[in-house]
């Protein structure tokens, strides 16, 4: 795959996507994307948004609805809520190698925050659930503001707090409210321009 060009904004994946040559460096999540994403897709598990380079895949993520026991979950996500807590769960989230470390891990991130908030205006969804498959992909979600359960370091939450339509996201290092414009297609186009934290910086695109 060509390493110079543009890639497209996070979008649905399609019957048109070309999935042949993606490859992460995890064969689990390669194989996921090859041979479960669109099978998933009809039966209504999961849905999955790539990034493309043309129409070749080099990027996704995978979103399904879920929910996790109390006891599992840091303290800012299980406060004041019934047990189980419904959370929307980060099933996959991968880059092709020739594309890594480019901003496109965060730019898929960020999607996957948006499209979660959007889903938790309509339906109860208390945070955003991933878990990690090894320790870079664990720091890389946690500088990017999500907590790791107390039973279980790698599987960590990202709470979502809606209010007068904006999404609040807390993080270890700061508060911030992201608004729906800083969600457009051409700010995803264009992540990579924008400068992280240096603490993100350093993990950027050492995802699971």
């Amino acid at each position: 795959m060509p390493t110079v060009g543009t890639w497209t904004a996070p979008a649905p994946l399609a019957a048109t996507h070309d999935l042949t040559i993606f490859e992460s460096g995890e064969p689990a999540l390669d194989h996921w994307l090859k041979t479960h994403a669109r099978r998933n897709e009809g039966r209504g598990a999961s849905r999955t948004y790539v990034v493309c380079n043309d129409d070749q895949v080099i990027g996704y993520y995978s979103l399904a609805t879920g929910s996790v026991c109390s006891e599992q979950a840091p303290g800012r996500i299980r406060r004041n809520m019934p047990n189980p807590i419904p959370v929307m769960l980060l099933g996959r989230l991968a880059i092709d190698l020739a594309w890594q470390r480019r901003g496109i891990g965060k730019a898929l991130l960020r999607d996957a925050i948006f499209r979660t908030a959007t889903v938790a205006q309509l339906v109860g969804v208390k945070a955003l659930m991933v878990h990690a498959l090894s320790e870079s992909a664990r720091r890389f979600y946690e500088v990017h503001g999500f907590d790791p359960s107390p039973t279980h370091p790698r599987t960590l939450f990202l709470p979502i707090v809606l209010s007068s339509g904006e999404l609040h996201r807390s993080t270890p290092h700061d508060r911030q409210v992201l608004r729906r414009d800083d969600f457009t297609a051409e700010d995803l186009k264009a992540v990579s321009a924008v400068e992280p934290s240096p603490q993100a910086a350093a993990f950027d695109d050492e995802i699971p």
